[in-house]
């Protein structure tokens, strides 16, 4: 069985944004947009319905405090796509409970796809 890549925090020390005793955010190695964020349970849990009342408190409490940090670090972000892929059926690859927060700025595209629109942004 591998190792959860999650759940080395070495890999991704030097990029972390913030972390309460449940959550920890950082910003991902792959991103979508600049400034595109992970939050992830510092403990290994595959989903977030495996998540109890206290993780998702402090998950959602952190998501704010990330979301402006992203904001003040780039006034050109107008706008956030918050989600997760929540089993393999629905394209999750990384089973460690984990978010993705994209910052969005008028006429971004993917930098993974090198896109210049979204299909779904008008």
């Amino acid at each position: 069985m591998k190792k959860c890549v999650f759940c080395n925090e070495k890999k991704f020390s030097n990029r972390i944004i913030d972390s309460t005793k449940n959550i920890i955010a950082f910003f991902d190695n792959n991103p979508v947009t600049k400034y595109h964020a992970l939050l992830i349970t510092k403990k290994h849990k595959k989903s977030f319905f495996n998540l109890n009342k206290i993780e998702i408190s402090d998950l959602f409490f952190l998501l704010k405090r990330v979301q402006n940090k992203i904001k003040k670090k780039d006034n050109l972000v107008k706008g956030f796509n918050f989600g997760a892929n929540l089993g393999k059926k629905a394209g999750q690859t990384i089973f460690h409970c984990h978010f993705h927060l994209i910052p969005r700025r008028e006429g971004d595209s993917d930098l993974r796809l090198n896109k210049k629109k979204f299909f779904w942004i008008k």
